[in-house]
């Protein structure tokens, strides 16, 4: 993967919009455009047209921010294969380098928590030690975050004449392991291999040390470097579908474009010698996770780069002082600095104007392509997503997307006044998969398990009892389906959590002192959306049950569905499963109690009004765990009020009284 990050961004501002899954707005010829039409702001499209005619590109994206409002978010699709789709504003791209500022903004939200300092050696969260029979370089443990995110780290693929990101048979035939590689393979390969530069004085881009970020975030957090992604910035901006993306074709996401190239390649995703599209298994996509691994869609980067404009907003990922540090000059940079030169910083290519006045960009290449993100000092801010890249080395897509940006920008006299992110804020046709809801067992009457599935994964949770028949409440985050299953059929399996916390009522909820532990395992044999067999061993019982979908009164609303599992992500420990049916609403709120024990409350018929709910809130005892259920010990009691209100499809605030206290917290889909 390279990266242009050329010098001659423009002090220009552009903006995003979005209609998802709109009707074609336009179709002549061999073009297509979806989305919401926007005369306004036709030059855009004209540039777009004129980028992907001139180089036969089939699939493009284009979304435009103005002022905070995403006023622009089309698809584009030119010429289009057996392979293609209809581009959609929604459809996904690989991003390629687009990954490295996603990574930075991580790692400075770990600064800004606390959790970590730009000095801090990348040595102390990663084990750098060589391949055996070779030798550290030792200036490898006097690396710092800082060096790694404004690529002084000392790593120079130009004079290694290698990549380690594209080296995988060389890697595997050193360490002996068989192909595919995985990233501690290249991390131990890389860990013999000399520093071309002190680490600090040099820059030189460098794929390999956004890799060791993604590992320090993974050390830091004890979460995958996307899970942490997603529990931190995707879901608390409401972007749904960006993920890590796969290498080959046949494991392509649903919505996602394909990619273009001429050349073809020795697969390293097994050792068969086969030859592949170089874009489909001629690189290792999956290890390139932090540098260059994601997918998503220009309007999901969008959301992002607006977040960014607004460090005052509730749900600001990064705060004024952390976008001050991630934008500052690098450690080798020579002052004084001269306004609105050209520097790298972290992450970022970056233009300061003072004042807070700054243009920020980046952009990606893989073979198959490029992507380009810029944020401007006007408040205008763009993505343009392509499924090509330029394999002749006579120009850069980048810049051409930069000079037709900015002739679009001149010529826009007129910005609209609409929104459209809030469009991306409601359910997503197919994000929650079919047998998302409450489940119950009707001869059992008082316990139940709600499952929220998104593609092939479901987070299970069971509300049930403990030993003395208290209410207690078990988790299986990561129920998994078959890869690729979506629909209402397969069996899930995955490990139970017991988890205990902080003292929830009355006091300043600790996510620190949240601890999860693995208590037993669940498997769930689905035959339908309505009907399955729950299996599960815990405390030395394994016992199975039949369950069905438990219906609620009425029919599902036509406008808004809050079926889901919600969170406070800055309180990650409690959470709450909505159970959504016409004008009723069933929670299920799993907290602690005084003592931090895993307790739950219901509120089984949480009348709806408009975008809110209210009800009574109850607490049940049942009889104690063991290896049949009595439901006629089950004894329910009031144990005071709760309500929902909720302010869009994504977001609201639930108050209750429980035991005389009355708060508020403010929650979110819990996005995975």
């Amino acid at each position: 993967m390279k990266s242009s990050m050329t010098e001659s961004r423009r002090a220009l501002g552009a903006a995003a919009a979005v209609m998802l899954l709109a009707a074609p707005i336009a179709t002549f010829a061999q073009w297509r455009v979806t989305g919401l039409d926007v005369p306004q702001l036709a030059a855009f499209d004209a540039a777009m047209n004129g980028l992907m005619t001139n180089h036969n590109i089939t699939s493009g994206q284009l979304a435009l921010v103005w002022q905070g409002r995403l006023v622009l978010a089309h698809g584009y699709s030119f010429n289009p294969g057996p392979s293609d789709l209809v581009t959609q504003p929604d459809s996904l791209f690989r991003i390629a380098s687009l990954s490295k500022p996603i990574t930075s903004t991580l790692v400075n939200r770990l600064i800004q928590e606390g959790r970590l300092s730009l000095d801090r050696r990348v040595a102390d969260f990663v084990d750098l030690t060589p391949a055996p029979g070779q030798v550290a370089d030792p200036r490898l443990a006097s690396i710092t975050v800082r060096n790694l995110l404004e690529h002084l780290g000392g790593f120079d693929i130009d004079l290694l004449h290698f990549d380690p990101m594209f080296y995988d048979a060389a890697i595997g035939s050193a360490l002996r392991v068989p192909l595919p590689v995985g990233k501690t393979d290249i991390i131990r390969y890389m860990g013999g291999v000399g520093l071309s530069h002190d680490p600090g004085s040099t820059y030189v881009y460098s794929n390999y040390g956004y890799l060791l970020l993604g590992r320090v975030i993974e050390k830091i957090t004890g979460k995958s470097y996307d899970q942490y992604a997603t529990n931190t910035l995707l879901g608390p901006l409401g972007i749904r579908n960006m993920r890590l993306g796969r290498s080959e074709s046949g494991l392509r996401a649903p919505g996602e474009v394909s990619y273009l190239s001429g050349f073809t390649g020795t697969t390293v995703m097994d050792g068969s010698g086969r030859v592949v599209p170089y874009p489909y298994g001629a690189f290792n996509l999956e290890n390139m996770d932090s540098h260059g691994g994601w997918i998503a869609s220009a309007v999901e980067l969008a959301r992002w780069l607006a977040n960014l404009d607004n460090p005052n907003a509730l749900n600001a990922v990064l705060d004024q002082s952390s976008l001050d540090r991630m934008f500052s000059l690098p450690q080798n940079y020579s002052t004084p600095y001269t306004s609105g030169a050209y520097y790298y910083a972290k992450g970022w290519a970056v233009r300061d104007y003072g004042g807070g006045r700054r243009n920020t960009w980046h952009d990606g290449s893989l073979p198959g392509t490029t992507s380009y993100a810029v944020r401007l000092s006007t408040g205008f801010d763009y993505v343009v997503l392509l499924n090509r890249r330029d394999e002749t080395g006579t120009t850069n897509y980048a810049s051409e997307v930069d000079s037709a940006m900015t002739s679009a920008y001149l010529q826009t006299t007129q910005w609209p006044s609409h929104d459209l992110f809030p469009a991306l804020r409601f359910p997503r046709d197919g994000d929650l998969g079919a047998v998302t809801g409450l489940w119950w067992n009707p001869n059992e009457s008082g316990w139940g398990i709600h499952f929220t599935q998104r593609r092939d994964t479901i987070f299970a949770a069971w509300y049930t009892y403990d030993a003395s028949g208290n209410p207690k409440w078990y988790v299986a985050s990561n129920c998994a389906m078959p890869p690729g299953t979506t629909g209402a059929s397969g069996t899930c399996t995955g490990t139970l959590y017991e988890v205990a916390g902080p003292g929830f009522f009355g006091t300043t909820f600790n996510p620190a002192a949240v601890n999860a532990r693995a208590a037993g395992s669940l498997q769930v044999a689905f035959q339908s959306a309505g009907s399955a067999s729950m299996t599960y061993t815990l405390a030395g019982q394994t016992r199975t049950v039949p369950i069905i979908r438990q219906v609620l009164a009425g029919t599902r609303p036509p406008s808004v569905n809050y079926t889901d599992l919600w969170w406070n992500p800055g309180e990650s420990g409690w959470g709450m499963a909505i159970a959504h049916e016409g004008a009723v609403m069933f929670l299920a709120w799993y907290v602690y109690d005084s003592a931090g024990k895993p307790v739950w409350y219901v509120a089984s018929n949480c009348a709806v009004s408009a975008d809110a709910c209210a009800g009574q809130l109850y607490r049940t005892t049942g009889p104690p765990f063991g290896p049949t259920f009595d439901p006629s010990r089950v004894q329910v009691s009031v144990a005071g009020t709760i309500s929902l209100a909720f302010t869009d499809p994504n977001n609201g605030t639930l108050t209750y009284t429980v035991n005389g206290q009355t708060s508020s917290k403010t929650i979110t889909r819990q996005v995975f």
